[in-house]
């Protein structure tokens, strides 16, 4: 349970369920492994727009291929769009929230959103490879996405695409490029963890005349080592 504290813990495991808690600020070493299910408990309405992204991102890592995670977000009916954290004792903004996923559930106080990787939800749903990606989506957010290249220069060669048909990086809204930079931030870490490489290349290839000559919008990854220098 991503967001959650002891107390969620203890009453979950009262009941049988086998379960393990991450809470940034009770539980804040985060997970290593894999789940098959992740129910997402943080306080969407709390978040700005980034740190939204990021809570995405994590729980897009930690979810195993074909499993399912789960987004509880709860209604603001306030008057007031700055409220106290008690906890923290500091002022924060707080606005209604609504995820790009499907609703599993939706009340009058908060709503439980679906969420699958990318590649399951949108199989088949378009010829292009980057609206319904092959490859396992190894991360995601709101709007983009990140792969490994099946045609990789070396190894760590990774791509960010944003989800939005859209041949110009240029083209796309200040959000999405925000999203696909923490989204290239994360695989840059990922792929720095995995290999160990010595630097990088970085390069955005838009319109069917770039080097993956395909009409959406791509930012490759490419790891690089002394030993590609010649």
């Amino acid at each position: 349970m991503y967001g959650a504290d002891r107390y969620e813990q203890s009453l979950l495991s009262e009941k049988g369920y086998n379960i393990m808690v991450h809470g940034r600020d009770y539980q804040p070493n985060h997970p290593t492994e894999q789940f098959d299910t992740i129910i997402s408990i943080y306080l969407f309405n709390w978040l700005n727009n980034i740190e939204q992204n990021n809570v995405l991102l994590s729980v897009s890592r930690l979810l195993k291929h074909g499993g399912r995670a789960y987004f509880a977000v709860k209604h603001h009916f306030g008057f007031k769009n700055i409220c106290l954290n008690e906890q923290h004792q500091i002022e924060q903004t707080i606005s209604n929230v609504t995820l790009p996923f499907a609703k599993a559930f939706n009340s009058y106080i908060f709503d439980i959103y679906e969420f699958q990787h990318f590649n399951i939800a949108n199989r088949h749903r378009s010829q292009c490879p980057y609206c319904s990606p092959q490859q396992q989506v190894i991360l995601e957010n709101e709007y983009s996405y990140a792969i490994l290249s099946n045609s990789p220069i070396s190894k760590g060669h990774g791509l960010v695409i944003p989800k939005r048909h859209v041949a110009s990086y240029f083209d796309l809204t200040v959000d999405e490029q925000i999203a696909c930079q923490l989204t290239l931030n994360r695989l840059k870490k990922i792929i720095d963890e995995e290999y160990a490489p010595e630097g990088y290349s970085v390069n955005i290839n838009m319109n069917a005349l770039a080097v993956l000559r395909v009409d959406h919008v791509g930012i490759e990854l490419v790891a690089r080592y002394k030993a590609d220098v010649r």
